[in-house]
C-alpha cells in the first residue's frame, strides 16, 4: 500500500512539473520566435520571422502562424501562450494560419500529403527512366557497379535526411524548431552574414538546370521510344516529341503536390510493369546467364560515366524540403526515406544484374535495345507512359522555383505576382507555364547521346545536390551537435562526391566532344579546322558560363536571361550535311555475316598462317624452334557474333568454341645442330574477340582501325614427325603452356595485319566517279559513320559537278532524317541537293540550251517552224517574211530546281525561246523572244526490279519578252505548244511506265526494294542477295 501511495504521489509531481515545463517552453518558444531564432550563428538571429520577406505561408505547404494578438489587443487561444508562439507548426497542431498576405503572395491552405504520397513522389524521382542505363554500368564496372548502386542508395538516403535536419534548429529546451523552409534558405544560412544570398543563388541555378534538364530528357526519351516502337510509321522523332509535348501541356494546370503524387503513383506502377517484363524475359534465359562475365574490374574510360548514371538515378534532394513540409506527419519522413531507398536499391540491383547476366558483353547503352522486337515494343509503350508520368514532378518543382525567384520574392521580384487576390493563377502566369513546356520541347531536339548527357548532368548537378551541398551544409549548420562519426561521414561523402563529380564531368565532356565531332550535329574538324579550334570554342563557352554566374550573382533581375543563355550553350555550330545517306541495319549485318562465314569456310584451306618462332629450354640449355608453312586442314567454325558497337562507333566480332586442325613443318636449332620435320596440331575451343572502329580520313575515305583484340585457346595438342621428334615429343607436355601462349600471341597480330590490309584497300578506293568526260560524282564521306545499337549510317557528300569548272552551288544540302527500316537490310536517302547540284553544273557550264529546227518537228504536228505556219499566231509575220523557214534557240534563264514532297517530285523550269527567220542566203534574222515558265511533277516507284515513273505538266505559260515584228498575242501559241508538250509527255510516260532495270552489281543484287518520296529526299529500302553463280 505504501508503495502504491508513493507511486501516485510521484506521478502527480511529475505531471505538475511537465505542465510547468510546457508553459515555460511555450514562453521561451515565443521569445525565440520573436527574436528570429536560427541558432546556427549569432548573426542569423536578426528577426528571422519578421525580417525575412519570403512568403512562408505559401511555400510548399508550410504554415506560419501569424499571431494576431498584438493587432487585436488580445491574447490568442491557449492558456499562457505568448504572442508569436508556434510560428512553425508541425503535424497539424497549433493555431491555424492567418490570411495575412506577405511579400505579395496569398496564403493558401494547401492540402497536405500522406507519407505514402510522399513516398510515391520520392520513388518517382529515384526509380526514374535512367534505371535503363544501370546494366550498362555493370558492363563497365562488374561487381563494383553493383556495390555503387547500393552505396549510392545509402549515401543519398543519408544526405536526404541531413538536408532536412538542416531545416531545423534546437531552442533552449532542446526542441527542434523548423526555422528554414527550402534548399535555398539552407544555402543562404550557410553563407550568412558575409554573403547572405550567395548560397541561395548557387542552389537556385543548380536546381533550375537539374529540373529543366530532366524535363528535356523525358521529352527526348518519349520521342526516341516512339520511333523505336513504330519504325515503319512515317513520323520522325521530332514529330513524336511534339506529340508528347502536347500530352504534357495539362501539367501547366497543376496546383499542388497532392495532384503530382497521383501521377507519381501511376508512374511507379508503370515502372513495376517494365521491371516484371524485362526480368521475366531474362529469367526465361537463365540457363545462359554469363556469371563468369561479372568480375571485379573497372573500365577506366567508361565507368566514370556510369557513376554519373547511377548518381543521377538517385537524385531526389531537390524535392525533399517541399515534400517534408507538405507531409501530414513529418515525423514519418525518415521512415519514408528508408523504405523508398531500400526498395529502389533492391529493384535496381536485381534489374541491373539480371539484365547484364542475360546479355553480358552485348549489353546496350539502354537495355531495351537488347530485347526482341515484340517485347521491346510493349516495353517501350510503358516507358513512354512512364516518361510522361514522370514529367509532372520536376516540372512542378521547376515552376515553383521560377515563380518564387521571379514573381513572389517579397516585392523584390522582377515581375508582378502571378497569383490573383483569391489565389487563382493569372492567365499570363498560366501562359508562362505553357511556355516552359514548349521550351523543353525546343531544347529536346538538340539533346542526342542519351547516356553521355545523363552522365554529364549527374556529374554536375546530381553529385552537387546529392553529395556535396548536403554534407557541407550539415557540417556548417549542425557542427555543435555532431558526433565524431557524423563529421567523418559528412567529410567522406563530400570527398567522394567531389571525386565522382570531377571524374564523371571530365569523362562525360570527353565523350560528348567525341560524339559531337563524329556526327553531323556539330562542326566537323577537318581541313583548316584543328583541335585548337574546338578548344577555342569550348573555352568561349566556358567563359560565357562564368559570365552567366557572375551576372546571376549581381541580382535576381538578371537571372532569367542568364538561365536561357546557359541552356543555349549546349548547342554547337552546325557543319556540312550529307546529301546521300546510306544505312546498314542489323538484318543486313547478320546476312553479311552468314555469307562471309561461308566464304571464309571455303577458303580456309588456301590460307597460310604466319610462322611461329620461339625458344624453349631449362636453365642455360635452350632450343630455338620455328613452325613454318602452317595451313588449315580442317576447321569447325561456329557461327560468329557480329554486332554494331556504339561505344566506339564500330563493329564487334566474336567467335566462341572454334576448333582447328593444322599441319606444317618444324625446324629446331641447338647450337650447330639443326633438325626438322612435320607436325600436326589441333586447337580446341578457341575464343576470339575483335573490335574495330570505323572512321573517316581527311579525304573522305572510310577508315577502319583495330582497337581491341583478345584471343584465348582452351586446349591444344601437337604431334611432331620426323627428325629427332621422338626425343623432344616427350617435352611437349612440359612446355605446353609456352606453346599455347606463343600461338595465342600470334592470333591478334594476324588479325590486326588483316585489318590494316583492309584499311590500305579502303584508302586506295576512289571516292569520286566520272559520270562522263564532263561530270564527276563526289561520294566522299562528310563525317565518321554513325553507329548505334541497331544500324550504321554513312553520310556522303553526293554532289555532281563539272570537272573543268567545279563551282560550288549557291545552295547547301539540307539536313534530313532517314527513317530506320529494321525490316530491310539497306536503306538509302537521296536529297534534293544531288539533283540540283547536277542541274547547277549543267546550267553553269552552258549545257541547258538547244536549237530546234523544222526538221525536228513531227510531220503530223499542226505547227511547223516556218513563217507561213506561224501566220495564224503572228499575223504580220508571213507578210514581213513570206515563205521562210525558222528555228528556235531555247535556253534556261534560271537554274532549274527539283523539290521532293511526299509522294511527288516537282521541277520548275524557266527559260526563253528566240525565233529567227532563215534568209535564202542563210542569214538569220531575229524575230521575237518568248519567256517560258513551266512546272512539272512526277511520281516514281519500284515494281519488281524495275524503276517506273510518270510525269505531268502542272503549269505552263508563254509571255512576249521582245519582238522585232511588232506586238502580238501569245494565248493561241501557248495553247498549241502546250498540246505539243502534252504529246511529248505521253510518249515519255509510255517509256517510263515500262521502267528501267535497277542497277545490278557484279556479285549481288537488290531484292524486295521499295521507294518512297519524302519531304526533301527520296527514300529507298531494300534487301540484298549475293549471286553465288558469279564466282563470289
Amino acid at each position: 500500500m505504501a508503495h502504491l501511495i508513493r507511486h501516485k504521489i510521484t506521478n502527480k509531481l511529475t505531471n505538475a512539473a511537465n505542465t510547468v515545463s510546457n508553459k515555460s517552453q511555450a514562453k521561451v518558444s515565443g521569445v525565440f520566435a520573436r527574436m528570429g531564432f536560427q541558432a546556427a550563428t549569432d548573426e542569423e538571429g536578426l528577426g528571422f520571422a519578421e525580417c525575412d520577406d519570403l512568403d512562408y505561408d505559401y511555400r510548399q505547404g508550410m504554415k506560419m502562424d501569424v499571431i494576431q494578438g498584438e493587432e487585436e489587443g488580445g491574447p490568442t487561444e491557449g492558456e499562457g501562450e505568448l504572442d508569436g508562439d508556434s510560428h512553425y507548426q508541425r503535424d497539424g497542431t497549433g493555431p491555424r494560419p492567418s490570411t495575412l498576405k506577405i511579400g505579395g503572395s496569398l496564403d493558401e491552405d494547401k492540402p497536405k500529403i500522406t507519407s505514402w504520397e510522399a513516398g510515391w513522389n520520392v520513388t518517382n524521382a529515384i526509380q526514374g527512366m535512367f534505371v535503363l542505363g544501370l546494366p550498362y554500368a555493370i558492363l563497365h564496372g562488374g561487381y563494383l557497379g553493383l556495390f555503387l548502386i547500393i552505396f549510392a542508395a545509402v549515401v543519398c538516403c543519408y544526405t536526404g535526411k541531413i538536408l532536412i535536419a538542416c531545416l531545423y534548429e534546437e531552442n533552449e529546451d532542446g526542441i527542434k524548431v523548423r526555422v528554414r523552409d527550402t534548399y535555398v534558405d539552407i544555402a543562404n544560412a550557410c553563407c550568412a552574414p558575409r554573403f547572405p544570398a550567395l548560397g541561395g543563388h548557387i542552389v537556385n541555378v543548380a536546381q533550375i538546370i537539374e529540373l529543366v534538364m530532366t524535363c528535356i530528357l523525358y521529352v527526348v526519351v518519349s520521342g526516341n521510344l516512339m520511333v523505336n516502337s513504330f519504325p515503319g510509321f512515317p513520323v520522325s522523332q521530332k514529330a513524336w516529341s511534339v506529340v508528347a509535348t502536347v500530352a504534357l501541356l495539362p501539367c501547366a494546370f497543376l496546383k499542388n503536390l497532392k495532384a503530382v503524387s497521383k501521377f507519381s503513383m501511376l508512374c511507379t506502377l508503370a515502372h513495376f510493369v517494365i521491371n516484371i517484363l524485362v526480368v521475366a524475359y531474362c529469367l526465361s534465359r537463365a540457363r545462359d546467364w554469363a556469371w563468369d562475365k561479372v568480375k571485379f574490374y573497372i573500365d577506366v574510360k567508361k565507368f566514370p560515366i556510369s557513376i554519373g548514371i547511377i548518381v543521377f538515378s538517385y537524385t531526389s534532394q531537390i524535392f525533399l524540403p517541399s515534400l517534408e513540409g507538405n507531409m501530414q506527419k513529418p515525423s514519418e519522413f525518415h521512415c519514408m526515406m528508408e523504405w523508398t531507398h531500400i526498395a529502389a536499391c533492391v529493384l535496381k540491383g536485381l534489374f541491373a544484374l539480371v539484365a547484364y547476366l542475360t546479355w553480358a558483353d552485348a549489353t546496350k547503352e539502354v537495355i531495351t535495345d537488347n530485347l526482341p522486337s515484340t517485347i521491346r515494343a510493349v516495353v517501350n509503350i510503358f516507358l513512354v507512359a512512364k516518361a510522361l508520368l514522370s514529367y509532372p514532378l520536376p516540372f512542378f518543382a521547376a515552376v515553383e522555383v521560377l515563380e518564387k525567384s521571379f514573381f513572389q520574392d517579397g516585392g523584390r521580384a522582377l515581375f508582378p505576382d502571378c497569383y490573383g487576390p483569391t489565389g487563382q493563377l493569372k492567365s499570363w502566369g498560366l501562359g508562362l507555364r505553357i511556355v516552359l513546356v514548349v521550351f523543353t520541347l525546343l531544347m529536346a531536339v538538340f539533346v542526342p547521346h542519351f547516356a553521355l548527357l545523363m552522365g554529364l548532368t549527374g556529374s554536375l548537378t546530381g553529385a552537387g545536390l546529392c553529395f556535396l551541398l548536403p554534407s557541407l551544409f550539415h557540417l556548417k549548420l549542425q557542427w555543435r551537435n555532431l558526433l565524431w562519426h557524423h563529421v567523418f561521414f559528412d567529410v567522406a561523402i563530400f570527398v567522394i562526391g567531389g571525386i565522382c563529380a570531377i571524374s564523371g564531368l571530365i569523362h562525360s565532356v570527353e565523350g560528348l566532344i567525341e560524339a559531337y565531332s563524329e556526327t553531323g550535329s556539330c562542326r566537323r574538324i577537318n581541313g583548316k579546322e584543328t583541335v585548337k579550334t574546338l578548344v577555342q570554342e569550348l573555352t568561349f563557352n566556358l567563359a560565357n558560363t562564368v559570365h552567366f554566374i557572375l551576372q546571376y550573382f549581381r541580382g535576381p533581375r538578371k537571372m532569367l536571361p542568364s538561365v536561357i543563355v546557359m541552356f543555349m550553350l549546349i548547342s554547337f555550330t552546325c557543319g556540312e550535311n550529307p546529301a546521300i545517306q546510306m544505312t546498314l541495319t542489323d538484318k543486313g549485318l547478320q546476312y553479311g555475316k552468314n555469307v562471309g562465314t561461308g566464304w571464309v569456310q571455303e577458303r580456309l584451306a588456301l590460307v597460310t598462317l604466319p610462322d611461329i618462332n620461339g625458344k624453349i629450354g631449362y636453365g642455360i640449355v635452350s632450343i630455338d624452334y620455328t613452325l613454318t608453312g602452317i595451313t588449315i586442314t580442317k576447321c569447325d567454325l561456329p557461327e560468329p557474333s557480329v554486332q554494331f558497337y556504339q561505344d566506339i562507333g564500330g563493329l564487334k566480332t566474336s567467335i566462341s568454341g572454334l576448333s582447328v586442325a593444322l599441319t606444317g613443318g618444324w625446324m629446331t636449332n641447338f647450337g650447330i645442330i639443326h633438325d626438322g620435320g612435320s607436325f600436326n596440331m589441333a586447337i580446341f575451343n578457341m575464343d576470339l574477340t575483335s573490335v574495330v572502329e570505323l572512321g573517316k580520313d581527311a579525304n573522305g575515305h572510310l577508315s577502319v582501325t583495330s582497337v581491341n583484340c583478345d584471343a584465348h585457346i582452351g586446349d591444344e595438342h601437337i604431334q611432331f614427325h620426323g627428325g629427332a621428334s621422338w626425343m623432344f615429343q616427350q617435352l611437349v607436355d612440359i612446355f605446353k603452356g609456352h606453346i599455347k601462349g606463343k600461338i595465342e600471341g600470334t592470333i591478334c597480330p594476324y588479325v590486326k595485319e588483316s585489318i590494316e590490309t583492309l584499311e590500305y584497300h579502303l584508302q586506295a578506293m576512289n571516292v569520286s566517279f566520272d559520270v562522263d568526260e564532263a561530270f564527276t560524282f563526289d561520294l566522299s564521306l562528310t563525317g565518321a559513320p554513325l553507329v548505334n545499337a541497331s544500324s550504321m549510317n554513312l553520310g556522303l557528300k553526293g554532289e555532281l559537278y563539272d570537272i573543268k569548272t567545279h563551282k560550288d552551288p549557291p545552295f547547301e544540302a539540307q539536313p534530313f532524317t532517314l527513317p530506320e527500316q529494321p525490316g530491310y537490310m539497306l536503306s538509302m536517302g537521296l536529297s534534293e541537293f544531288t539533283l540540283n547540284s547536277a542541274a547547277y553544273g549543267l546550267y553553269s557550264a552552258g549545257w541547258l540550251k538547244a536549237l530546234i529546227t523544222d526538221s525536228m518537228i513531227p510531220p503530223h504536228f499542226p505547227v511547223h517552224l516556218n513563217t507561213s505556219s506561224m501566220g495564224p499566231y503572228i499575223p504580220q509575220l508571213p507578210k514581213m517574211f513570206p515563205g521562210l523557214l525558222m528555228n528556235l534557240q531555247i535556253y534556261a534563264t534560271e537554274l532549274p530546281m527539283f523539290s521532293f514532297h511526299p509522294g511527288v517530285v516537282k521541277l520548275g523550269l524557266q527559260g526563253a525561246a528566240k525565233a529567227f527567220a532563215i534568209q535564202p542566203n542563210g542569214t538569220q534574222t531575229p524575230l521575237f523572244k518568248l519567256n517560258v515558265d513551266s512546272k512539272f511533277s512526277g511520281k516514281v516507284h519500284i515494281v519488281g526490279r524495275r524503276l517506273n515513273g510518270s510525269m505531268a505538266l502542272d503549269n505552263y505559260s508563254l509571255t512576249l519578252a521582245a519582238s522585232e515584228v511588232g506586238p502580238f498575242k501569245t494565248d493561241t501559241l501557248e495553247r498549241s505548244t502546250r498540246v505539243g508538250i502534252m504529246m511529248a509527255l505521253s510518249r515519255l510516260n509510255v517509256a517510263l511506265g515500262k521502267g528501267v532495270d535497277l542497277p545490278r552489281m557484279r556479285h549481288a543484287q537488290l531484292v524486295n526494294t521499295v521507294l518512297s518520296v519524302e519531304e526533301g529526299f527520296l527514300a529507298v529500302s531494300s534487301d540484298a542477295q549475293v549471286l553465288t553463280d558469279r564466282g563470289f
